[in-house]
């Protein structure tokens, strides 16, 4: 996990540094607390079917007496917080996890990340808990965790981000954060995505996409056209930096997206190409024969040998 600083002091690694404290939590104690002293870990669920709050506590009806089996299927498919949430209502749950290596690894993981968000969020005084969870290290050690989250948690995030007054910092807390946008609802991914398109600068806008392409791989197909058309929009200067950061997602769009980027690292200067080519990288394995030749052909135009490196150092 990476550091989390504070301004003017060493860094510090939380997240290490509480690996090695936070072990299985306690059944009396819910491991997810976010909201403040005095709620339980089900104030921060967010509750979209209408289910009473006292619900939370209740046993998952529909999970008891499955075979062990059946439940470890079910905890390997749960992301890291709802695996986490299920097993503090059931058992069963809770006990299949225990004894299978890899969702006993996600649930601690979201037991981990919960136990740094109630650290960052904590009351201090003279202290501004949004100020802290808007600090670039902090976003990019919780952008990798978004799964080990609560619906309540990822929004809040999100509304932080959009409400940065100062548009640069704005376009900086968007890259960080955009790197994780595959983990996010898809309603927040909107959110995000409108975002940078409401940049009118377009070094704060291509700054943005350097991030949120880092996670197109994960978005809907009409999510991904609208990063590309982004990309499109852009000065050629500028295009480089988009075609860098949806280029490690290219494998994941749609076949006439791919396309749609490859034309454009085609139409480059020969520098420029260069270092968009080099944002394609691992990507080009994911992508098919024919625009894999494109891509060899367009590194083989480049004259001169750093204009070559450049472009395969990805």
């Amino acid at each position: 996990m990476r550091g989390i600083e504070e301004r003017g002091k060493a860094p510090i690694s939380v997240f290490s540094a509480m690996e090695g404290s936070i072990t299985d939590d306690s059944p009396a104690e819910p491991a997810v607390g976010v909201e403040g002293p005095g709620q339980s870990s089900c104030s921060v669920v967010e509750q979209t079917r209408g289910e009473p709050s006292s619900a939370c506590s209740q046993p998952t009806s529909s999970l008891l007496h499955l075979q062990p089996e059946l439940l470890g299927e079910i905890a390997e498919r749960l992301s890291p917080i709802g695996l986490l949430m299920m097993s503090q209502t059931n058992q069963q749950l809770r006990v299949a996890t225990m004894v299978i290596a890899a969702p006993q690894e996600s649930r601690q993981r979201a037991i981990q990340v919960q136990a740094i968000w109630n650290r960052l969020t904590e009351p201090q005084p003279g202290v501004d808990p949004s100020t802290v969870l808007m600090h670039p290290s902090v976003i990019q050690s919780l952008t990798p965790n978004f799964n080990c989250l609560t619906s309540v948690q990822q929004e809040r995030l999100v509304a932080l981000v959009e409400g940065l007054a100062n548009r640069k910092d704005r376009a900086l807390a968007l890259r960080a954060v955009g790197t994780g946008l595959g983990g996010l609802a898809p309603a927040l991914q909107q959110r995000l995505i409108a975002l940078a398109e409401g940049f009118d600068n377009p070094e704060q806008r291509a700054s943005a996409l350097r991030g949120l392409g880092a996670g197109v791989a994960g978005l809907a197909p009409a999510l991904q056209q609208r990063l590309v058309l982004l990309t499109e929009g852009l000065t050629l200067w500028h295009r480089v930096w988009g075609l860098e950061g949806l280029g490690a997602g290219v494998a994941g769009l749609a076949p006439a997206l791919q396309q749609r980027l490859v034309r454009l690292a085609e139409g480059l200067a020969p520098w420029h190409r260069a270092w968009a080519l080099g944002g394609f990288g691992a990507g080009v394995a994911g992508l098919a024969p024919a625009l894999q030749q494109r891509l060899v052909l367009l590194a083989e135009g480049l004259d001169q040998p750093g204009h070559r490196a450049t472009a395969l150092r990805g």
